[in-house]
């Protein structure tokens, strides 16, 4: 429904979203989910970019492909606590996105957050055990990621990231996808 020339989505009963229902919404701005949960499948809201507010994201049940990509007014999200897998390209190019609550993440998809100019500092949970492929890559502005227990971060997972610190107290094996070690991938320091 339009509300002051803003379109609002209640989807509150809805169980599923299916692929591509809201792209390339120019008008959408708030979104209300489901409070048991919504699985959102690939492409939801992709394009969708004035999507400011996305009310109980927290209570999703599933993030598909591309779920979010694009949505350019984003400024924070809450990853839902069940959801184990943030899937390929599920924020790719949140140009300002700026705080992230990963949830319990394990795994974190190929180009999840890839180009996501604005964001500054990633704070992954204990869960999270894997970066794939190009994970944070070109987020220019990243300074700060704290990790414990990565298991895998995959190839050019933080290609661009010219400003990075890598924070963490154990990661069981540095190498890449590839197997080997990836000069375009840039870490500026480790602490241990």
């Amino acid at each position: 429904f339009m509300e002051d020339d803003l379109l609002v989505a209640d989807l509150s009963s809805a169980k599923t979203i299916g692929e591509y229902a809201f792209v390339n919404n120019k008008n959408l701005t708030n979104l209300k989910l489901n409070e048991k949960g919504t699985d959102m499948a690939e492409g939801a809201f992709a394009y969708a970019e004035a999507l400011a507010n996305v009310e109980n994201l927290g209570k999703a049940k599933n993030i598909g492909d591309y779920a979010f990509a694009y949505c350019n007014n984003l400024k924070s999200v809450t990853i839902p606590l069940r959801v184990n897998d943030i899937y390929d390209h599920a924020f790719y190019y949140c140009k300002n996105i700026k705080e992230i609550d990963f949830g319990k993440v394990i795994n974190i998809g190929g180009a999840a957050f890839a180009q996501c100019s604005s964001l500054k500092e990633a704070i992954l949970p204990e869960t999270c055990r894997r970066l794939q492929d190009y994970a944070f890559s070109n987020c220019q502005k990243l300074e700060l990621l704290t990790a414990n227990y990565l298991e895998l971060i995959g190839s050019y997972a933080f290609n661009k990231c010219y400003s990075l610190r890598l924070i963490k107290e154990s990661i069981v094996d540095l190498r890449y996808t590839d197997g080997s070690e990836n000069p375009w991938n840039i870490i500026a320091k480790v602490v241990f």
